[in-house]
């Protein structure tokens, strides 16, 4: 399966250098653009908010929470008529102490385009670094987004170009999938069916038991991904998330397996928190390793990437904290040569953000995760280029307000 290597990741060596399968001149390429040294997060960088396109101040008023159903949104308002929304993950709800009491207190009455300074600041604003981790900064991001949705609006520009100048206007995507208990004939004609739907030539298939592992569910999962190559053929990129399901060799044993069917990543294939695991996993594959999407810290991240235990690297940008982190993340990551693809398995405004993201980086990854098979053509999905994020007025006409605050 070199071809596919090859086109996904550039050219490489005629024996995989899994530490670095982006390897040759792209390595070189994106160390250019992302230059970084090393410290704690204050000195990380990225790129940086243009607040040369500021008219004018804009503090934080109120921040509210809305809810329709099953979807959520993060509303800020700022001066007078100015307002920005973010869609936002339902495990907000979970959060909604620390957002009353920790997160959303620390914004009110600030400047919104200090918010590089702000993300920072309310981490350890009140002792709240002993809060940290997902539930805590998945609600820094919902304030974060919201306010550059704000930003945005005020001056006319998507939230991406509120950073740097769009690269891109459309990525390829991959197909996200979430059965992990149907058989593998099953899943691999539904895959197959929306593959042929959408036009997409990426997809993403579920193995393990989440966290766990059976040896049948092994059996299953060996099966699909071979039935998968055999019937998608050597053009479609397979990849495989685990979810933390393996053991350390349990994921290396899988693993030489899944790369005889030419298998383009596996994410997660020890538990998250276990970055030693993973690192002897890597070391031992030449199949890419993926990971990131649990983790909030961006000092571990760099470990796992100094130290070879990842490939592929895929913040999310709900759970690390927001577009600054994640853009100080994809620095860290091109030092490193690797690319940046993230955890993204969201409808409607939710993947507005990854969207944003993806514009504007430069070692973006190869496709993109993504749910929505409507929004694909041809195996690509269009990066709105309305100011903001893009969400509509009618999305929130039924939404109800579950919490808000609001400054002195």
């Amino acid at each position: 399966m070199e071809s596919i290597i090859a086109t996904l990741f550039g050219e490489r060596p005629r024996s995989l250098n899994r530490r670095r399968f982006l390897a040759g001149s792209a390595a070189g390429l994106f160390t250019a653009y992302w230059t970084v040294a090393d410290g704690g997060d204050h000195a990380e960088g990225g790129l940086k908010l243009r607040k040369n396109l500021a008219v004018k101040s804009l503090a934080i008023a109120a921040i509210e929470l809305l809810q329709d159903r099953n979807r959520y949104w993060c509303r800020v308002s700022g001066p007078e008529t100015a307002f920005g929304v973010a869609e936002v993950p339902n495990r907000v709800m979970k959060s909604r102490s620390l957002l009353n009491d920790a997160v959303a207190p620390y914004f009110l009455g600030r400047d919104g385009w200090s918010l590089e300074t702000l993300v920072d600041g309310v981490y350890v604003a009140n002792s709240n670094y002993k809060l940290g981790g997902v539930p805590f900064w998945i609600c820094v991001a919902a304030v974060e987004l919201a306010t550059l949705d704000m930003l945005g609006r005020q001056v006319g520009k998507p939230v991406g170009e509120l950073f740097a100048d769009r690269r891109r206007n459309e990525v390829p995507i991959y197909i996200s999938r979430f059965n992990r208990d149907n058989a593998a004939a099953g899943e691999v004609a539904s895959v197959a069916d929306v593959l042929k739907r959408t036009g997409a030539t990426a997809c993403k298939l579920k193995v393990g038991r989440r966290m766990s592992n059976t040896k049948a569910q092994a059996r299953r999962d060996l099966k699909m991904v071979e039935l998968a190559r055999s019937e998608f053929g050597d053009d479609v990129a397979i990849y495989l998330d685990a979810n933390g399901s393996y053991t350390t060799e349990g994921a290396i044993r899988l693993g030489r397996e899944f790369a005889k069917s030419g298998v383009g990543f596996l994410e997660e294939p020890c538990p998250w928190e276990d970055f030693e695991s993973t690192r002897q996993v890597a070391e031992a594959l030449e199949l890419p390793i993926a990971g990131g999407e649990q983790d909030s810290s961006l000092p571990k991240l760099r470990w796992m990437m100094r130290h070879g235990a990842l490939d592929l690297v895929q913040p999310d940008l709900f759970y690390h904290g927001g577009m600054i982190r994640c853009l100080r993340l994809a620095k860290i990551a091109g030092k490193f040569g690797l690319k940046v693809t993230p955890h993204s398995p969201k409808v409607g405004g939710q993947a507005n953000p990854m969207l944003q993201f993806a514009s504007i980086v430069p070692n973006i990854g190869p496709h993109q995760e993504y749910r929505e098979t409507g929004r694909i053509n041809d195996g690509k999905v269009t990066i709105s280029d309305t100011p903001g994020l893009g969400i509509k007025s009618s999305d929130l006409k039924n939404a109800k307000s579950v919490l808000r605050v609001v400054g002195q």
